[in-house]
Parts: C-alpha cells; structure tokens; sequence
C-alpha cells in the first residue's frame, strides 16, 4: 500500500490538487487536460500515490475557486 510509504499524501494531495486547479485556470488548459496521459505520467513521476482527479472534479474545483474570489471582491467593493 502506497500511503504506508507517503505519510504526508494527504497533504501533498491536496497541494497538488490545488496546483492543478489553479494551473488550469492561468493557463486556461481545458479541464480534460487531466486525462492527458503525459501529464498523468509526470504526475505520476513526482507522486507515484498521488490520486490524480478527474477532469469533472477540476471544473468543479475551478469553478468553486472562481466564485469565492467574486465574492470576496464583491465583499471588499461593498466595503469601500
């Protein structure tokens, strides 16, 4: 089992995933880039434990990212 030889996986879990996330989004990668299987192989190569998610789960993630950065300028516009 790879999590007996990672015990920080967790963590670097969701470091990745968050990389993913906001690397898609600056460089505007569709979110299918995921199943791309170079990039899971270079994923792969730093992480061999690490779950890479789904091209469903980015967008999600993005899209999630995207409206709590609105609202939080949405916050601060208010407040000024």
């Amino acid at each position: 089992m790879l999590i007996n030889f990672y015990p920080h996986l967790h963590v670097l879990t969701t470091f990745y995933s968050a990389e993913i996330v906001r690397w898609v989004a600056e460089s505007r990668w569709p979110f299918q880039i995921v199943n791309d299987r170079s990039f899971q192989s270079l994923m792969k190569t730093g992480c061999p434990g690490y779950q890479i998610p789904s091209a469903e789960t980015v967008s999600c993630d993005v899209k999630g990212v995207f409206v709590c950065i609105w609202q939080c300028i949405a916050h601060m516009l208010q407040v000024m």
